[in-house]
């Protein structure tokens, strides 16, 4: 029973109880009031007539006083009793008796009649005994048993006393009347509150009645209700897991996954998606049939249940294709520490299956979160790219996802073919934000180069930037770069944002171009922009190799406003004399740098050092490549003034850049 409709018949219960208790409280107050007015009734009564009978008894004992000796006694009182005495009906049945000094009858009237044999015997005795001239009392008749209120009133100067009986009945008689009355006025009172009673709690019955009937019903309900959740659980459960292993499907991966990676999106966390694919498995389902196949699928998804954190999401997306999402935000080095030893667990015999010590290994593509993918479709997209250069490798092998070799292996005389046509429309510019610290202000992007290959997929710039060196396409592109760039600028100012600057890789081949300043000059004249927008970044390892004429234009690309950046940073040795007389603003670690930080105190004297050196040159520090919460704490502390990487945000289009501006804030989850 549910606990309203059991508080509600409790309630129920408990007013029935209450209500009978309270009309029998109302009863036995009735009575009691009836009680106790009847009583002061017949007390007042009894009072009355007893004052009465005993002034009518002094009254006739005075007459006798009076009356001459040798009248007799009866004459006396006859002649003597007043006009009307003997018609008063309160005077009715009564018995007047003379009785001498020994308790003898000497006359006696009965109803004001004379009496000539005393046919009531009453206890004379017992009034003789009483020391009183006058009194009360309450006498018995001996003959019929009747009772009598008897006055008495003794003589002063002869040894008579002077009794008047009268029957109780008759003194009671208004009483008797007015207690049938009130004893019917009671009876029917208390005969209408049982019925009162009765109908409440027949109408508190019905309504108990009801709700039991609600709780037999609303404890079928609640078994229906079990029911289909139950038949809803197994559904779910036969529609989200892999009915032979019991793992996750692939429906259910994908919904876990993708709310694990917006957790660790927020957080700062590495999430890792693993996809691993039997070897072999095709031959041993083929060979040692079909139940043998699918008794090995169970063992594995038993080894991978056995080798792994309760935490880390494990499925089947069908055949020997298995997909992991490693949940406890390792690093790269320890995701390969557990690859391997995946391979090692699952690459061990398996004896129980056949008879024979059967065997197979994995191969096992991995893709991490966030720079090979933001979302999970990805994350398994790349991870089964990986998987396939793990199989090329060998049997056995576990390998990481990496953009360039897919780049590789596209047909470089297909994309050359292309590059010249398609170059205004499929090269794009994606920005990654640089934030303060340590208060994560948004600072600034860094323009970063992608070719959007309808064919080819998204092309990073290792592989589009060589192919446009070769093909003497650098200064068109560069001059596109930074189109788009001012573009972007000039969009935020138009939109009311804060115009944060823009940063634009410049290599050698472009420094070698002669015109480069005269191009700089004419994009920020097309869009009209503060050149301090823009930022120039040079890679310190170009900067032993810069001529008298590249340091020239850079100089002259200063004057103009635009603000230079020294990129990629690794030490500060190499090319220190230039660095004292270029005009640098700041200077940008490299990825590599900062790669192995730790957060350790103790270890990272290089970093250390180099930071200092680029504050002595009173140049800015940014840090790029930043991934972990460890790098951001260990830069912090460092006196970094700039980060940016994938903890704070991935290179985003033009889209994203336009929603990541609308939110305001940077998306910072450490």
């Amino acid at each position: 029973m549910s606990q309203p409709l059991e508080r509600d018949s409790v309630s129920l219960t408990a007013q029935q109880v209450a209500v009978a208790l309270l009309v029998v409280a109302l009863l036995t107050l009735l009575w009691g009031a009836l009680g106790h007015a009847l009583h002061e009734s017949r007390s007042r009564q009894l009072s009355h007539h007893a004052r009465m009978l005993t002034q009518q008894v002094q009254w006739l004992a005075l007459q006798l006083e009076q009356s001459p000796a040798y009248v007799p006694v009866a004459s006396t009182l006859l002649r003597r009793l007043p006009t009307g005495v003997s018609q008063k009906p309160e005077l009715s049945g009564v018995v007047l008796q003379l009785l001498d000094e020994r308790g003898k009858v000497l006359t006696a009237l009965e109803n004001w009649q004379p009496q000539f044999e005393d046919r009531h015997h009453f206890d004379s005795n017992l009034i003789m005994r009483v020391p009183l001239d006058q009194g009360r009392l309450v006498l018995r008749n001996r003959d019929n048993g009747a009772r009598y209120i008897s006055v008495f009133q003794r003589f002063e100067f002869m040894p008579w006393t002077l009794v008047m009986h009268q029957p109780e009945r008759q003194v009671l008689a208004h009483y008797h009347q007015q207690r049938r009355r009130y004893l019917w006025a009671g009876g029917l009172a208390s005969l209408l509150a049982l019925m009162a009673l009765a109908g409440l709690l027949w109408r508190l019955h019905c309504r108990e009645a009801q709700l039991r009937q609600l709780e037999r019903n609303e404890q079928r309900s609640r078994l229906l209700l079990q029911r289909l959740r139950h038949e809803h659980r197994q559904t779910l459960e036969a529609a989200s897991r892999d009915h032979l292993t019991g793992l996750y499907n692939r429906r259910l991966f994908m919904e876990l996954a993708h709310a694990h990676l917006l957790g660790a999106k927020r957080q700062g966390r590495f999430a890792a998606v693993l996809f691993i694919d039997l070897d072999r498995f095709k031959a041993i389902n083929d060979t040692l049939g079909h139940k043998v196949g699918d008794q090995l699928l169970q063992s594995v998804a038993r080894r991978l249940n056995d080798s792994l954190r309760e935490s880390d999401i494990i499925s089947r997306f069908g055949g020997d294709e298995f997909v992991l999402m490693l949940t406890g935000g390792v690093q790269r080095d320890d995701i390969a520490r557990i690859a391997a030893t995946l391979v090692q667990v699952l690459a061990a015999p398996y004896a129980e299956l056949a008879g024979s010590e059967l065997s197979t290994s994995p191969s096992i593509g991995i893709a991490l979160s966030p720079q090979d993918g933001p979302d999970t479709a990805t994350l398994v997209k790349h991870a089964d790219m990986a998987m396939y250069r793990a199989k090329q490798a060998g049997r056995g092998q576990y390998a990481f996802f990496d953009a360039v070799p897919r780049l590789e292996a596209a047909d470089q005389a297909s994309l050359a073919r292309l590059l010249p046509d398609v170059m205004r429309e499929q090269v794009q510019v994606y920005l990654q934000p640089r934030v303060s610290l340590p208060d994560y202000r948004l600072t600034g992007f860094e323009a970063l180069v992608r070719w959007d290959s309808p064919e080819f997929g998204l092309l990073s710039p290792a592989q589009l930037l060589p192919l446009a060196e070769s093909l003497s396409l650098m200064p068109a592109l560069t001059e596109q770069v930074l189109a788009q760039a001012c573009a972007q600028l000039v969009q935020w100012r138009a939109d009311g944002h804060v115009v944060v600057p823009v940063a634009v890789n410049l290599g050698c081949v472009q420094l070698r171009d002669a015109r480069l300043v005269e191009r700089v000059g004419r994009v920020l004249e097309r869009f009209d922009i503060d050149p301090a927008w823009l930022e120039l970044e040079i890679a310190a390892r170009d900067l032993p190799q810069l001529t008298e004429r590249e340091i020239e234009r850079l100089c002259a690309l200063h004057q103009r406003g635009l603000q230079l950046t020294l990129d990629d940073v690794e030490c500060l040795d190499k090319g220190l004399g230039l660095l004292e007389h270029l005009p640098f603003n700041r200077a940008k670690l490299s990825r590599a740098f900062i790669r192995d930080i730790r957060n350790s105190y103790d270890d990272q004297a290089l970093q250390s050092a180099v930071i200092s050196v680029a504050k002595k040159l009173k140049l800015q520090v940014a840090a790029k490549g930043v991934e972990t919460p460890d790098q951001l704490v260990y830069l912090k502390l460092a006196g970094c003034d700039e980060v940016q990487g994938h903890l704070f945000g991935r290179a985003l289009n033009a889209e994203e850049v336009k929603q990541y501006r609308q939110q305001g804030r940077t998306p910072l989850a450490v």
